[in-house]
């Protein structure tokens, strides 16, 4: 568990192909299967670099986990964000990192406090995130606080479940 940030459960990759991305990481590395999550994803409020919007940024997004860590594979949209951004500038790869927080506003406050700087916010009615960024190093994997309520953990859950033991078979995978 991190000091600052919580339990890490989370790699998060920006990929020009999910569908793709996801099959090379079943065939190079014996990870999977991977779940469709579903997009539009339902923002109450979404953020970026503070400033509301309402363009879907998320093309397709497909999550899988390698023993307690879920592996998530983002294909952005065209629209402006931090995800595109990452893509064009350095192609695909580790994006952030994504952390359970126990207590999301505290743990917020302190990374602000060290200087962290809000890039992505979002709420669900089931969870609620936020990516920060270090302006002192704005090539280092951005950092993912997440809420959840339990129906997310649970969901979570059901995704983990089916990794254990898995045959190969079905890389991508319907909730």
């Amino acid at each position: 568990m991190s000091r600052h940030y919580g339990t890490l459960f989370q790699h998060g990759y920006v990929v020009p192909d999910a569908d793709a991305a996801a099959h090379d990481w079943a065939g190079r590395m014996g990870v999977g299967p991977f779940f469709v999550y579903p997009v539009p994803i339902p923002f109450q409020v979404l953020k970026i670099w503070g400033d509301p919007v309402s363009a879907q940024v998320h093309k397709r997004v497909l999550m899988g986990y390698t023993g307690p860590v879920q592996i998530e594979l983002i294909e952005p949209t065209d629209a402006a964000s931090p995800y595109r951004d990452f893509l064009e500038r350095r192609g695909a790869g580790l994006q952030h990192f994504g952390f359970l927080c126990d207590d999301f506003e505290a743990q917020l406050a302190a990374a602000e406090a060290r200087g962290m700087v809000r890039a992505i916010e979002g709420h669900q009615a089931l969870s609620r995130m936020c990516y920060l960024c270090d302006p002192a190093d704005p090539d280092a994997p951005m950092i993912e606080l997440v809420d959840l309520k339990p129906e997310r953990r649970q969901m979570f859950d059901r995704m983990r479940l089916p990794s254990v033991g898995w045959d190969g078979r079905d890389v991508i995978r319907e909730l």
